[in-house]
Order: C-alpha cells, then structure tokens, then sequence
C-alpha cells in the first residue's frame, strides 16, 4: 500500500464520550476509497479511551492505528502523531470535534493547489453548545472555547490570524523543517498552557511556507458545560497570558516588565471595582486581570528556565 496522501491524527486524553463522537465523525467521511489513513495518540489515559481507540482501529488495520505517547502533553503528543506519519499532510482533529460532510474534499482540494509552499491549512470550527449559551458569554470569549470564523472566503491568512488545533492541516516536510511543535506550550492536564498552534505557524510563516483558510473545511466542535462558567474563563485567560509570555520569550519579542504587567493588572482590578456588579464591563475587566496575572506568572517562569 503506498503511503496516503492525508494522515488524520486525533490525540486524546480521558475523554472516551468525545472520542467516540469523533471516531464516528470520520467513519461518516465521503468514501472508504478516499486517500487517508487514521492515526490515534493516546496520552496516558487512565480511562476507557485507548480500548476504545483499539478497538476502532481493529476494524480497519490496513488505515488505524494507535501509538501511546505516555509523556504528558499535547504539543508531545501531535509530535508523536505526525511522526508515526508517512503522508504528505498530517490533519489534526481534537478529540471532541466532528468534520463534517465536505471536510475531506475541501482539505483535498487545497493539497491539489498546492505548488509546494503550502505550510498550514485551517478551517471553520463551529460550536456545538452542551448548555445554551449565556447572555454573559461575549464574542470576545468565544475563540478560547476552540471555534474559529473567518468568513466565508479561501484566502491566506495575515499575519495576526491563526488556525486552531482542533481543525488544521500541515505539510509534513513543513514538520519536519520546523522541527514540530514546541513542547512547552499546550495543555498538559489541567494546565489550560496554549498557543502551540500560533507558535508553529509563526515558525512556518517566517520559514516561506503559506497558510491557508478553508471556510468549507468544517468541524463541529464541542463546548462542554463545565467550561461554560465564569471561573473556567479566568483559569483560560490566565493561561492566555502565561502562553503569549512564554511565545514572546521563545521568538526573542520584547514585552512588558514584570512591573509593567502588575501595573496592568492593577489597572483592570480597579476598572473591574468601578464597573457596576454582572455587568459586562465588569467581567471583561475581571478577564483582563486573570490575563496579565498569567503574564507575570510567565514573565517568572521564563527568568527560572534562563
């Protein structure tokens, strides 16, 4: 069997009712003919995700497999992923996220465009709402639940905007030139670390590769419950804060001193004890806070690995 043209890895971690989902999301792809093979990283799942990872592949040897990257992290884990590969792209899909019908013919069509320069491909990533979405939840908050829009128009992408994880594609010499992703960003347990994607592009972008958006290559993407309170969004801008410091430092980019960022966060606490009670200024304020905080948590942490 000659090597295919798409490696779709999924890498999970104790979420075997998503992985299901999303198992069945690909078997639900166009043709069984289709030019694509299906790796599964297990992360060291302590539930019943890597039989449940097993067992699907069993039904279909020649185009699954699992691998078992036990060390702890994602950006570990999609290294493992891309690695095990031998196609000419890797796609990632998270493991609760769903292509839907067209996925793999969009993806398709932009690897036929492509002149060798092709580095990253993105995709539209629409909510799938576990609970109705509160009035509180801004568009501005949105995006750190993992979705993605930038319209309805293929074009590249500027410089400010990036794919996400739970629905790309990238060129495995593009991989390899890089050198993959950097592995101390990304979730790792409850550490809400990110930004691996944006990092990786910065890195491609900056090598000559392009990066492409594909608003017909679609995932549904779940918005669990828990993640939709108030206290899930401090923890996740606050992680913000501590990636974008750690990515300023890795790429050599000047931010704010540690005083500088401490005066931001006092800034916003004020604005935040200003702002009328459940108002949205007010919750804004309060994300601002928990982001600049992780700042300075990461502006320390950078002085302790140098």
């Amino acid at each position: 069997m000659s090597d295919p043209l798409l490696s779709i890895v999924v890498c999970t971690y104790n979420r075997a009712d998503g992985l299901a989902k999303a198992l069945a999301g690909i078997d639900r792809l166009e043709s069984d003919r289709l030019d694509w093979d299906a790796i599964i990283v297990d992360n060291g799942s302590r539930d019943s995700s890597l039989k449940l990872a097993r067992e699907w592949a069993a039904a279909d040897p020649a185009r699954r497999r699992v691998v078992i990257e036990p060390v702890p992290g994602l950006s570990r884990a999609r290294n493992r992923g891309w690695r095990a590969s031998a196609a000419r792209f890797v796609a990632y899909l998270d493991d609760d996220a769903i292509p839907r019908s067209g996925w793999y013919r969009a993806l398709a069509d932009e690897i036929s465009r492509d002149d060798g320069r092709t580095g990253i491909i993105g995709g539209k990533i629409e909510p799938i709402w576990e609970v109705p979405r509160p009035a509180w939840l801004s568009d501005r908050m949105v995006p750190f639940l993992s979705m993605l829009d930038y319209g309805e128009a293929r074009r590249a992408l500027g410089e400010d905007e990036n794919v996400v994880g739970a629905n790309m594609a990238i060129a495995r010499t593009a991989l390899e030139q890089a050198g993959g992703f950097n592995e101390q960003l990304g979730r790792r347990g409850r550490r809400l670390v990110s930004n691996e994607e944006a990092a990786l592009q910065h890195r491609l972008t900056s090598l000559g590769w392009r990066a492409i958006y594909r608003p017909d290559m679609i995932v549904r993407h779940h918005a669990p419950a828990e993640r939709i309170q108030v206290g899930w969004f401090r923890r996740r801008f606050f992680w913000q804060g501590y990636s974008d410091r750690i990515t300023q430092r890795s790429h050599q980019i000047p931010g704010e001193s540690l005083r500088q960022t401490f005066r931001l966060a006092a800034r916003y606490a004020r604005r935040a004890y200003q702002a009328p009670t459940g108002s949205p200024e007010r919750l804004d304020a309060t994300m601002d806070v928990a982001y600049y905080l992780g700042v300075a948590y990461g502006t320390i942490a950078a002085r302790g690995r140098s």
